[in-house]
Protein backbone atom coordinates (compact mmCIF):
# COMPACT_ATOMS: atom_id res chain seq x y z
CA UNK A 1 0.00 0.00 0.00
CA UNK A 2 2.76 2.43 0.95
CA UNK A 3 4.60 1.65 -2.28
CA UNK A 4 1.52 2.70 -4.24
CA UNK A 5 1.32 5.92 -2.27
CA UNK A 6 4.99 6.67 -2.93
CA UNK A 7 4.70 5.95 -6.64
CA UNK A 8 1.57 8.12 -6.80
CA UNK A 9 3.45 10.89 -5.02
CA UNK A 10 6.19 10.72 -7.63
CA UNK A 11 3.69 10.85 -10.48
CA UNK A 12 1.88 13.79 -8.89
CA UNK A 13 5.19 15.57 -8.48
CA UNK A 14 5.96 15.18 -12.18
CA UNK A 15 2.52 16.39 -13.19
CA UNK A 16 2.79 19.36 -10.81
CA UNK A 17 6.14 20.20 -12.40
CA UNK A 18 4.49 20.28 -15.79
CA UNK A 19 1.78 22.66 -14.59
CA UNK A 20 4.43 24.95 -13.08
CA UNK A 21 6.35 24.92 -16.35
CA UNK A 22 3.25 25.33 -18.53
CA UNK A 23 3.73 28.47 -20.58
CA UNK A 24 1.76 31.54 -19.63
CA UNK A 25 0.71 34.00 -22.27
CA UNK A 26 3.53 36.49 -22.71
CA UNK A 27 4.56 38.95 -25.39
CA UNK A 28 7.86 38.40 -27.15
CA UNK A 29 10.26 41.33 -27.28
CA UNK A 30 10.01 43.47 -30.41
CA UNK A 31 12.76 45.13 -32.40
CA UNK A 32 14.50 48.08 -30.71
CA UNK A 33 13.62 51.59 -31.81
CA UNK A 34 17.29 52.11 -32.63
CA UNK A 35 20.43 49.98 -32.60
CA UNK A 36 23.96 51.13 -33.38
CA UNK A 37 27.61 50.85 -32.40
CA UNK A 38 29.23 54.07 -31.28
CA UNK A 39 32.75 52.73 -31.00
CA UNK A 40 34.63 49.45 -31.39
CA UNK A 41 38.17 48.92 -30.09
CA UNK A 42 40.58 46.02 -29.78
CA UNK A 43 43.44 45.63 -27.30
CA UNK A 44 46.18 43.02 -27.29
CA UNK A 45 48.44 41.55 -24.58
CA UNK A 46 46.36 43.04 -21.76
CA UNK A 47 46.56 40.22 -19.20
CA UNK A 48 49.03 37.91 -20.92
CA UNK A 49 51.00 37.85 -24.12
CA UNK A 50 48.78 36.81 -27.01
CA UNK A 51 45.38 37.64 -25.52
CA UNK A 52 42.74 39.95 -27.05
CA UNK A 53 40.11 42.27 -25.60
CA UNK A 54 37.40 43.59 -27.91
CA UNK A 55 35.43 46.57 -26.58
CA UNK A 56 32.16 48.01 -27.88
CA UNK A 57 30.06 51.03 -26.96
CA UNK A 58 26.55 50.52 -28.24
CA UNK A 59 22.94 51.64 -28.13
CA UNK A 60 20.00 49.20 -28.12
CA UNK A 61 17.13 51.60 -27.54
CA UNK A 62 13.74 50.58 -26.13
CA UNK A 63 10.94 52.65 -24.67
CA UNK A 64 9.68 51.33 -22.37
CA UNK A 65 12.36 48.85 -21.33
CA UNK A 66 11.14 45.32 -22.15
CA UNK A 67 10.63 42.80 -19.33
CA UNK A 68 12.96 40.28 -20.98
CA UNK A 69 16.51 40.29 -19.64
CA UNK A 70 19.07 41.65 -22.12
CA UNK A 71 21.28 38.64 -21.36
CA UNK A 72 18.61 36.44 -22.96
CA UNK A 73 17.94 38.58 -26.02
CA UNK A 74 21.09 40.37 -27.23
CA UNK A 75 24.76 39.47 -27.64
CA UNK A 76 28.05 41.09 -28.47
CA UNK A 77 29.52 38.83 -31.13
CA UNK A 78 32.92 38.71 -32.84
CA UNK A 79 32.85 37.31 -36.38
CA UNK A 80 35.54 36.46 -38.87
CA UNK A 81 36.03 39.12 -41.60
CA UNK A 82 33.56 37.36 -43.90
CA UNK A 83 30.89 37.37 -41.19
CA UNK A 84 30.34 33.63 -41.53
CA UNK A 85 31.98 32.25 -38.37
CA UNK A 86 31.33 33.26 -34.76
CA UNK A 87 34.64 33.50 -32.92
CA UNK A 88 33.20 34.52 -29.55
CA UNK A 89 30.07 35.97 -27.98
CA UNK A 90 28.96 37.56 -24.71
CA UNK A 91 25.41 38.49 -23.64
CA UNK A 92 24.57 42.17 -23.21
CA UNK A 93 24.06 43.32 -19.62
CA UNK A 94 21.99 46.42 -20.37
CA UNK A 95 19.61 47.85 -22.92
CA UNK A 96 20.05 51.45 -24.09
CA UNK A 97 23.45 53.16 -24.25
CA UNK A 98 26.13 51.02 -22.65
CA UNK A 99 29.36 49.08 -23.09
CA UNK A 100 30.44 45.45 -23.35
CA UNK A 101 33.49 43.38 -24.25
CA UNK A 102 34.62 40.01 -25.53
CA UNK A 103 37.88 38.66 -24.10
CA UNK A 104 40.05 35.86 -25.46
CA UNK A 105 42.85 34.37 -23.39
CA UNK A 106 46.04 33.57 -25.28
CA UNK A 107 44.95 29.94 -25.58
CA UNK A 108 41.48 30.90 -26.82
CA UNK A 109 42.94 33.41 -29.26
CA UNK A 110 45.28 30.77 -30.65
CA UNK A 111 42.40 28.32 -31.06
CA UNK A 112 40.32 30.97 -32.83
CA UNK A 113 43.30 31.99 -34.98
CA UNK A 114 43.09 35.64 -33.99
CA UNK A 115 45.62 37.97 -35.61
CA UNK A 116 46.12 41.61 -34.63
CA UNK A 117 45.08 44.09 -37.30
CA UNK A 118 42.57 41.75 -38.92
CA UNK A 119 39.25 43.21 -40.10
CA UNK A 120 37.05 41.18 -37.76
CA UNK A 121 33.38 42.15 -37.47
CA UNK A 122 32.17 43.23 -34.03
CA UNK A 123 28.41 42.99 -33.85
CA UNK A 124 25.68 43.77 -31.34
CA UNK A 125 22.95 41.38 -32.34
CA UNK A 126 19.63 40.07 -31.23
CA UNK A 127 19.58 36.36 -30.49
CA UNK A 128 18.47 34.39 -33.58
CA UNK A 129 16.31 32.37 -31.20
CA UNK A 130 14.33 35.53 -30.40
CA UNK A 131 14.57 37.69 -33.52
CA UNK A 132 13.81 36.30 -36.97
CA UNK A 133 15.13 37.45 -39.31
CA UNK A 134 18.18 39.38 -38.14
CA UNK A 135 18.44 42.62 -40.12
CA UNK A 136 21.26 45.15 -40.01
CA UNK A 137 20.03 48.39 -38.48
CA UNK A 138 16.83 46.77 -37.21
CA UNK A 139 17.91 44.22 -34.62
CA UNK A 140 21.66 44.10 -35.14
CA UNK A 141 24.51 46.54 -35.75
CA UNK A 142 27.94 45.68 -37.13
CA UNK A 143 31.27 47.48 -37.23
CA UNK A 144 34.35 46.22 -39.03
CA UNK A 145 37.66 46.61 -37.25
CA UNK A 146 40.62 48.09 -39.06
CA UNK A 147 44.35 48.35 -38.32
CA UNK A 148 43.71 51.60 -36.41
CA UNK A 149 41.21 49.79 -34.15
CA UNK A 150 43.98 47.80 -32.45
CA UNK A 151 45.81 49.20 -29.44
CA UNK A 152 48.28 48.22 -26.75
CA UNK A 153 47.69 47.72 -23.03
CA UNK A 154 49.32 51.09 -22.32
CA UNK A 155 46.55 52.80 -24.30
CA UNK A 156 43.70 51.18 -22.36
CA UNK A 157 43.30 53.89 -19.65
CA UNK A 158 43.24 56.90 -21.96
CA UNK A 159 41.01 55.33 -24.63
CA UNK A 160 38.49 53.84 -22.21
CA UNK A 161 38.30 57.03 -20.16
CA UNK A 162 37.45 58.82 -23.41
CA UNK A 163 34.67 56.25 -23.92
CA UNK A 164 33.47 56.91 -20.37
CA UNK A 165 33.23 60.62 -21.14
CA UNK A 166 30.98 59.89 -24.12
CA UNK A 167 28.93 57.28 -22.25
CA UNK A 168 28.17 59.58 -19.34
CA UNK A 169 26.68 62.11 -21.76
CA UNK A 170 24.58 59.38 -23.40
CA UNK A 171 23.36 58.10 -20.04
CA UNK A 172 23.00 61.46 -18.34
CA UNK A 173 24.92 60.04 -15.39
CA UNK A 174 28.32 61.19 -14.13
CA UNK A 175 30.88 58.41 -14.57
CA UNK A 176 34.14 60.38 -14.48
CA UNK A 177 35.53 62.59 -11.72
CA UNK A 178 36.82 66.11 -12.28
CA UNK A 179 40.27 64.53 -12.08
CA UNK A 180 39.48 62.35 -15.08
CA UNK A 181 39.12 58.98 -13.31
CA UNK A 182 36.18 56.59 -13.04
CA UNK A 183 34.01 57.37 -10.03
CA UNK A 184 32.07 54.69 -8.12
CA UNK A 185 29.26 54.65 -10.69
CA UNK A 186 31.67 54.49 -13.61
CA UNK A 187 33.52 51.69 -11.86
CA UNK A 188 30.32 49.63 -11.69
CA UNK A 189 29.60 50.07 -15.40
CA UNK A 190 33.12 49.35 -16.61
CA UNK A 191 33.78 46.37 -14.34
CA UNK A 192 30.46 44.90 -15.46
CA UNK A 193 31.58 45.21 -19.07
CA UNK A 194 35.23 44.27 -18.46
CA UNK A 195 35.54 42.27 -15.21
CA UNK A 196 39.35 42.21 -15.34
CA UNK A 197 39.73 45.95 -15.96
CA UNK A 198 40.89 46.56 -12.39
CA UNK A 199 43.88 44.36 -13.15
CA UNK A 200 44.42 45.61 -16.69
CA UNK A 201 44.28 49.34 -15.92
CA UNK A 202 44.07 50.13 -12.18
CA UNK A 203 45.07 53.74 -12.86
CA UNK A 204 41.61 54.40 -14.35
CA UNK A 205 39.87 54.18 -10.99
CA UNK A 206 39.55 56.76 -8.24
CA UNK A 207 39.69 53.84 -5.80
CA UNK A 208 41.62 50.62 -6.22
CA UNK A 209 39.53 48.11 -8.14
CA UNK A 210 40.52 44.50 -7.96
CA UNK A 211 39.82 42.75 -11.22
CA UNK A 212 38.85 39.15 -11.70
CA UNK A 213 39.96 37.42 -14.86
CA UNK A 214 36.80 36.17 -16.50
CA UNK A 215 36.10 33.58 -19.16
CA UNK A 216 33.94 35.36 -21.70
CA UNK A 217 32.36 32.29 -23.18
CA UNK A 218 28.73 31.34 -22.75
CA UNK A 219 27.92 28.41 -20.51
CA UNK A 220 25.86 27.13 -23.41
CA UNK A 221 27.22 26.76 -26.91
CA UNK A 222 26.83 29.73 -29.22
CA UNK A 223 23.40 30.20 -30.70
CA UNK A 224 24.54 29.57 -34.26
CA UNK A 225 25.73 26.08 -33.36
CA UNK A 226 22.46 25.39 -31.56
CA UNK A 227 20.41 26.46 -34.55
CA UNK A 228 22.54 24.40 -36.92
CA UNK A 229 21.98 21.27 -34.82
CA UNK A 230 18.29 21.60 -34.25
CA UNK A 231 17.46 22.02 -37.93
CA UNK A 232 14.42 23.58 -39.58
CA UNK A 233 12.02 20.72 -38.75
CA UNK A 234 12.52 20.95 -34.98
CA UNK A 235 12.53 24.74 -35.07
CA UNK A 236 9.35 24.78 -37.13
CA UNK A 237 7.59 22.39 -34.73
CA UNK A 238 8.45 24.49 -31.67
CA UNK A 239 7.59 27.73 -33.44
CA UNK A 240 4.18 26.38 -34.49
CA UNK A 241 3.47 25.24 -30.94
CA UNK A 242 4.53 28.63 -29.57
CA UNK A 243 2.18 30.40 -32.00
CA UNK A 244 -0.67 28.07 -31.03
CA UNK A 245 -0.15 28.78 -27.31
CA UNK A 246 0.49 32.52 -27.88
CA UNK A 247 3.77 32.27 -25.98
CA UNK A 248 7.50 32.57 -26.58
CA UNK A 249 9.67 30.07 -28.37
CA UNK A 250 11.64 29.15 -25.23
CA UNK A 251 8.53 28.54 -23.12
CA UNK A 252 7.07 26.29 -25.81
CA UNK A 253 10.35 24.38 -26.17
CA UNK A 254 10.64 23.72 -22.43
CA UNK A 255 7.01 22.64 -22.20
CA UNK A 256 7.33 20.25 -25.17
CA UNK A 257 10.49 18.75 -23.68
CA UNK A 258 8.77 18.15 -20.32
CA UNK A 259 5.72 16.64 -22.04
CA UNK A 260 7.98 14.29 -24.01
CA UNK A 261 9.78 13.33 -20.80
CA UNK A 262 6.48 12.60 -19.03
CA UNK A 263 5.06 10.60 -21.96
CA UNK A 264 8.25 8.57 -22.23
CA UNK A 265 8.06 7.83 -18.49
CA UNK A 266 4.45 6.67 -18.90
CA UNK A 267 5.49 4.49 -21.86
CA UNK A 268 8.23 2.80 -19.81
CA UNK A 269 6.15 2.26 -16.67
CA UNK A 270 4.19 -0.85 -17.88
CA UNK A 271 7.47 -2.57 -18.75
CA UNK A 272 9.41 -1.58 -15.65
CA UNK A 273 6.50 -1.67 -13.13
CA UNK A 274 8.24 1.02 -11.09
CA UNK A 275 7.53 4.74 -11.38
CA UNK A 276 10.90 5.80 -10.00
CA UNK A 277 12.82 3.55 -12.38
CA UNK A 278 10.69 4.68 -15.33
CA UNK A 279 11.42 8.31 -14.46
CA UNK A 280 15.16 7.69 -14.22
CA UNK A 281 15.25 5.79 -17.52
CA UNK A 282 13.26 8.53 -19.28
CA UNK A 283 15.41 11.39 -17.99
CA UNK A 284 18.07 11.19 -20.79
CA UNK A 285 15.36 12.52 -23.12
CA UNK A 286 15.85 16.01 -21.62
CA UNK A 287 19.62 16.42 -22.04
CA UNK A 288 19.30 14.93 -25.53
CA UNK A 289 16.78 17.62 -26.45
CA UNK A 290 19.05 20.29 -24.99
CA UNK A 291 21.94 18.94 -27.06
CA UNK A 292 19.70 18.88 -30.14
CA UNK A 293 19.28 22.63 -29.69
CA UNK A 294 15.58 22.78 -28.87
CA UNK A 295 16.15 25.89 -26.73
CA UNK A 296 18.88 27.84 -24.93
CA UNK A 297 16.72 27.82 -21.79
CA UNK A 298 16.19 24.06 -21.78
CA UNK A 299 19.50 23.33 -20.07
CA UNK A 300 18.60 25.73 -17.26
CA UNK A 301 15.26 23.95 -16.91
CA UNK A 302 16.98 20.57 -16.74
CA UNK A 303 19.08 21.76 -13.81
CA UNK A 304 15.92 22.88 -11.98
CA UNK A 305 14.23 19.55 -12.75
CA UNK A 306 17.21 17.61 -11.42
CA UNK A 307 17.11 19.62 -8.20
CA UNK A 308 13.35 19.15 -7.91
CA UNK A 309 13.51 15.42 -8.53
CA UNK A 310 16.34 15.15 -6.04
CA UNK A 311 14.13 16.71 -3.37
CA UNK A 312 11.20 14.51 -4.39
CA UNK A 313 13.23 11.31 -4.27
CA UNK A 314 14.60 12.40 -0.90
CA UNK A 315 11.06 12.75 0.44
CA UNK A 316 10.11 9.37 -0.99
CA UNK A 317 13.19 7.77 0.57
CA UNK A 318 12.42 9.25 3.97
CA UNK A 319 8.76 8.19 3.80
CA UNK A 320 9.88 4.75 2.76
CA UNK A 321 11.65 4.35 6.09
CA UNK A 322 8.24 4.37 7.83
CA UNK A 323 7.04 1.18 6.15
Amino acid sequence: MLKRVLNSLLALGLVAGLFVAFPQKVYAIGNPTAINIGSALAFTDVLETGDFLFFVRYNVAYSPTPPELPEATFYTVLYNPAGTVILGSVPLHYYGNNINSVYFSAAQAATAGLVSGTAYLLRVSGSPLVFTPLIEGTNMATQALGPSSYHTKAEVPSLLLQQAQVLQVDLGVTLVTTGGLLNSTGTIYFLKAIPALGTIAPSMFITVASGVTAEYTNWTENVTAIMARRGPMLQGMVTSWADFLHTTYDWAAVWLALMTFLLFSIFLYPMLKDAKLATICAFPVLPFMAWAGMSEDLLRSIILIVLGLGVLFGVIFILGKFK
